[in-house]
């Protein structure tokens, strides 16, 4: 998979608890223009399975999230997941940290509490040339 593409989704989370039926269900698919995708009596039967939350894509409507509410999971389906593991991970950027003004001091302090050998290859430098 191309490293340059980038995998955004708005979700619409449905609440299955308030429905009894499938055809209650389908009311709701048909009413967001998802019958393509779903039927009321997929997601009713997931709601017999313990499933009450489903989280599907705003523009594709392919199922994102499920809530098991037995077992209290969030789990993904398998689409979400291969998509998901194609995607190569993500390189984090080194943050250069500010550089702080060396002072004798402080170089003091630190080589009393924890010895030469805690001292920076910078802080180092610094205490050869201040001895000079």
């Amino acid at each position: 998979m191309n490293e340059n593409n980038i995998f955004s989704f708005n979700l619409i989370k449905f609440d299955l608890r308030p429905y009894s039926k499938s055809e209650e269900i389908q009311r709701i698919i048909n009413d967001h223009g998802m019958q393509q995708v779903w039927t009321g009596e997929e997601m009713f039967e997931l709601k017999k399975e313990g499933y009450i939350f489903i989280c599907v894509d705003s523009v594709t409507f392919f199922p994102i999230f499920y809530f098991n509410e037995k077992t209290l999971d969030w789990t993904t389906p398998m689409q979400v997941t291969n998509i998901l593991a194609d995607q190569k991970p993500i390189k984090k950027k080194k943050v250069k940290k500010p550089r702080t003004t060396l002072n004798l001091d402080s170089l003091l302090d630190k080589i009393n509490e924890s010895g030469m050998e805690s001292l920076t290859p910078r802080e180092l430098k610094f205490l050869e040339e201040s001895s000079k």
